[in-house]
């Protein structure tokens, strides 16, 4: 959902801040980009959330694998 990204990128940013850690600003940077084209209409309108569902299945496309993780 949209509101979950927009935190994800505050708290990105914050770990980024304390640590100086660049994989905190790439992650932030990585979830900018995600809404930027998957959240976003070509009107410059958000999307308030994604359909998850794929093949008739709910969220089978944002389910990872245990290798995954």
């Amino acid at each position: 959902m949209l509101y979950d990204n927009a935190q994800l990128v505050s708290v990105h940013l914050l770990a980024y801040e304390a640590t100086k850690d660049e994989r905190w600003r790439n992650e932030a940077e990585t979830t900018l980009a995600f809404i930027k084209h998957k959240m976003t209409s070509p009107e410059g309108l958000f999307f308030s959330s994604l359909d998850a569902e794929t093949d008739g299945e709910e969220g089978s496309y944002f389910v990872w694998t245990e290798a995954e993780v």
